[in-house]
């Protein structure tokens, strides 16, 4: 009778297949280019060709004898006009996939990580015939690969793949755009890729593919953008400038990046970031909660008294006023404790924080004059029923706008969609396009969110 199979070359042999797979699908992904390309040149010529056509009809037409002769030029004339316009129609396509198409940077690094576990599947093998390792060791070694990087790796890759198909196909209604423009705007080099639901808040990690950063379903909406500034900030903090060093050695103990973070993303988007920040994504302590690390009640305390400080006057300071009672309010409905325990502590280091981003010289404070500057006039551009005239000067301008907007009646769902939806409309990426644009599909189903009735800022 033959030996049983050994179950641990099985599962080694299908581990290595596996990681195989993910090598050769992500080098297929990067050829998307190539065949978008494909169908440009084919498009090109195609046009050509047609123009060609064109003028050929016409000069025959010039020099043709007889009425039905003649006829017969027009009617070609005609229809090839018609296929001039599907043509035209089938590049701005190509040219719009292209546009939302994003160049994987990442495919180096995911092809790294496979070829280092690749390696370790071959000196678990080769240990176990030379006797260097035991089944027992062998296993142990298979389970702790299998259980912590092929896991990471497998989980990238699936977010990988799903995010380049919905930016690609503008399935996440081209918030992933945008948001690359509000971090293009920040100085930073990092792009969107939509993702999977996050198990828990992503406020401690750095981006988990190189240059992409995750943006968390459900948050695929216009008011999760600002959110990024998070992210600019945890880049920031990576670079490891002199300045950053100072904000982390001033930070309270335990915080690992996220004040600072916080702090940065306030600074530069001002109240957009405090709403998105608060009013979407933190949990408010409840009474008996344990302190996190840092805790939210610590952060909101940061990130309102910068924003204070930045202005407290006009629809910058009816923006914070609305953010500051919301939080306070659902402190107080959950029975935690509205003010930390480190108050002193976070002053201290709110004020250390303004005063050393005021020195980034790439860094332009988001304060109530450049509101007033960016923001003013696309706030009173939603505000009327079918907006329109030029893209807003910024995103971040774009996107406190839409917020300040989105709070004068937050209560309101179908008015909150309408605001989304206008506010989309309203900018124009910078790849092209025309102000006031329609992007196909554009809707927007925000959660609602608990109010206390209806509120107008100050026009």
């Amino acid at each position: 009778m033959p030996p049983p199979p050994d179950l641990l070359v099985i599962r080694l042999d299908e581990l290595q297949e596996d990681i195989e797979e993910v090598q050769q699908v992500v080098a297929k992904a990067e050829t998307r280019h190539e065949r978008l390309k494909v169908l440009r040149e084919a498009g090109a010529s195609a046009a050509d060709r047609l123009r060609t056509a064109r003028k050929e009809a016409h000069d025959a037409a010039l020099d043709a004898e007889g009425t039905q002769f003649h006829e017969a030029l027009e009617s070609l004339s005609v229809s090839l006009k018609d296929v001039a316009a599907q043509i035209r129609q089938i590049n701005e396509t190509v040219a719009d996939f292209d546009r939302a198409m994003i160049h994987l940077k990442e495919a180096e690094d995911i092809n790294n990580r496979c070829g280092q576990i690749l390696e370790d599947i071959r000196d678990i093998r080769a240990s176990v015939r030379s006797g260097e390792l035991s089944y027992a060791d062998a296993w142990a070694a298979f389970d702790d690969l299998s259980d912590t990087r092929c896991r990471t790796l497998f989980s990238d890759y699936v977010d990988l793949l799903g995010g380049l198909t919905l930016r690609d196909t503008g399935l996440d209604d081209r918030i992933s755009e945008l948001t690359d423009a509000l971090l293009d705007e920040l100085g930073t080099e990092l792009l969107a890729l939509p993702a999977r639901p996050a198990d828990a808040a992503p406020v401690e990690g750095a981006p988990s593919l190189g240059s992409l950063i995750k943006l968390w379903f459900p948050e695929w909406t216009i008011w999760g953008v600002p959110l990024f500034g998070y992210d600019a900030g945890l880049a920031w903090v990576s670079r490891g400038t002199p300045l950053a060093a100072q904000l982390l050695a001033a930070e309270p103990a335990g915080s690992r990046g996220c004040l600072v973070a916080d702090a940065y993303a306030t600074y530069a988007l001002g109240p957009a970031y405090a709403s998105a920040a608060i009013l979407l994504r933190m949990r408010t302590p409840a009474a008996g909660d344990p302190a996190g690390s840092p805790a939210e009640a610590a952060r909101a305390h940061v990130i309102l008294r910068i924003l204070r400080a930045l202005g407290e006057s006009g629809t910058f300071g009816a923006v914070v006023g609305i953010v500051e009672e919301c939080w306070h309010e659902a402190v107080r409905q959950r029975g935690g404790q509205i003010e930390p325990a480190n108050r002193d502590e976070l002053d201290r280091f709110a004020d250390r924080a303004l005063s050393t981003l005021d020195n980034v010289t790439t860094l332009r404070r988001f304060d109530s004059q450049l509101w007033d500057r960016e923001a003013r006039g696309v706030l009173d551009l939603l505000r009327i029923a079918e907006p329109g005239g030029p893209p807003p000067e910024t995103v971040r301008g774009l996107l406190n706008a839409a917020w300040a907007a989105r709070l004068e009646k937050f209560d309101n769902r179908a008015y909150v969609n309408a605001i989304g939806t206008k506010a989309k409309r309203l900018w124009t990426p910078r790849h092209g396009g025309g102000a006031g644009d329609k992007w196909p599909g554009s809707s927007i189903h925000s959660p609602r969110k608990p109010g206390y009735g209806t509120t107008f800022l100050p026009r």
